[in-house]
This record gives C-alpha cells, sequence and structure tokens, in this order.
C-alpha cells in the first residue's frame, strides 16, 4: 500500500514538473514571437517613415526647382525687358547693305541679322527676339518673276493695284522715285504692317515694315527708307 501511495506521488511530481517545464518552454517562444515581431513592427514603422520623408523630401526638390525654373523665367523676362529699352534710336549703331546685282544700298541698324535665302530676291532685316516675335522686322522683295519685272515704262500709280483692305498712306519718295505707301492694319491673324512699292528700270520693289508686338518707331523706319539709293557699281562700298 505504502508503495502504491509512493509511486503515484512520484509520478504526480513529475507530471508537475513537465506541466511546468512545458509551461514554461511555451512562455519562452511567445516571448521570442513577440519580441521578433516587436523588432519587425519597429523595423517597418523605421522604413514607413523613411519612405514618408523620402517622399516629402522629392516634393521639396519638386518645389524647390519649380521655384528656381520660375525665378529663371522671371529674371530672363527682365533681361529681354531691359534689352528693349535699350534700343534707343539715338544709341543705334549702323552698317550699310549692298546688293551688287540690282546696284543699291540701304542703312540697318546693327542690332538687326540680314537674313534671305537668296539676297538678289528677298532680303530681310530682322531684329531681336521678344515676346516670340522678331522687331524691327523690315523686308525688300525684287524678285525676278512675271510680278515683278515690269516693262520699263511702267508707272507704278498706274499698275499696281492694292488690297482692298489696304489704307493709302502718307507720301513718300523712296531713291528719288514715285512710291506708294500703304497701310495694313492690325487684324486678329496679323499685326499692322506699312508698304512701300516703286518701280526701276522696270524692276519693281516692295519694302515691308512689320510692326511686331505693335512696336513702331518712325525715327528708325524714317532713316532706314531715306537711306536706300540706287548706286553704281563703283559706288558701292562695303
Amino acid at each position: 500500500m505504502f508503495t502504491r501511495k509512493k509511486t503515484i506521488f512520484s509520478s504526480l511530481i513529475v507530471m508537475l514538473f513537465i506541466l511546468v517545464f512545458t509551461s514554461a518552454c511555451q512562455k519562452a517562444e511567445v516571448y521570442d514571437l513577440d519580441t521578433n515581431n516587436n523588432e519587425y513592427l519597429v523595423e517597418s514603422s523605421f522604413q514607413s517613415e523613411a519612405v514618408i520623408e523620402d517622399e516629402d523630401s522629392e516634393e521639396v526638390i519638386e518645389e524647390k526647382d519649380l521655384e528656381e525654373t520660375i525665378e529663371k523665367i522671371i529674371i530672363e523676362e527682365e533681361v529681354v525687358t531691359k534689352k528693349e529699352k535699350e534700343i534707343v534710336f539715338e544709341d543705334l549703331e549702323w552698317k550699310k547693305y549692298n546688293n551688287d546685282l540690282l546696284g543699291y544700298s540701304i542703312d540697318y541698324p546693327t542690332i538687326t541679322t540680314v537674313m534671305g535665302n537668296d539676297l538678289d530676291q528677298y532680303v530681310e532685316f530682322v531684329g531681336p527676339l521678344s515676346n516670340n516675335e522678331w522687331w524691327p522686322r523690315i523686308s525688300i522683295a525684287h524678285y525676278s518673276n512675271n510680278f515683278y519685272q515690269l516693262e520699263e515704262e511702267s508707272n507704278i500709280s498706274e499698275w499696281f493695284k492694292p488690297f482692298p483692305e489696304y489704307e493709302l498712306g502718307e507720301e513718300i519718295s523712296i531713291a528719288g522715285l514715285e512710291t506708294l505707301h500703304y497701310i495694313q492694319a492690325k487684324t486678329p491673324q496679323a499685326w499692322a504692317a506699312d508698304y512701300y512699292y516703286f518701280i526701276k528700270e522696270g524692276q519693281l520693289y516692295s519694302i515691308s515694315i512689320i510692326h511686331t508686338n505693335d512696336k513702331q518707331d518712325k525715327d528708325l523706319y524714317d532713316k532706314i527708307l531715306n537711306s536706300f539709293v540706287f548706286n553704281s557699281s563703283e559706288d558701292i562700298k562695303e
């Protein structure tokens, strides 16, 4: 009887020990799992904050780039405006353009660039770019086609018929020749302009002055028109 009780008591002690040991292991596993989870949560939280910081940094960089771009545009516009203000007639430097084929010369301001694929047909004097337009913008056309090639005794006032929307401008003589002056008013499709037509030895000449950006300078235009002369080849100098 005593032996049986002792055996039962011993079994209970062993079972109790096993139960305590098992419980301890389970707690250890739970603790390890929670610890790992906490580390994962902390790490994930850190990564999320890092991503947010990166996004914020990118937004700050984009805003900074945008501000710099806007500031650059403003500075460029101020430079353009300053250049426009610096185009003063009295301060301009001038140069002479010569056309050896047709034997004429004309003065033009050095702020302009001489342009044209075939200068014996068409030449243009183009000034600085402002608001996507060039000013001043003056061209001389003297094409070798049927419209521009006339009989030598042709009279400009009898021969030339202007467009209906043209208005007759003030009287002017270019190179001592009878000249027709017509004015084109500004339209939604085109800037206002002045056109001058005259004939020399059967060749029709047309001078166009386009008032881009509604800008005009009568002193500048008059100097250019008054400087147009026909010379012999010996008189033409570079």
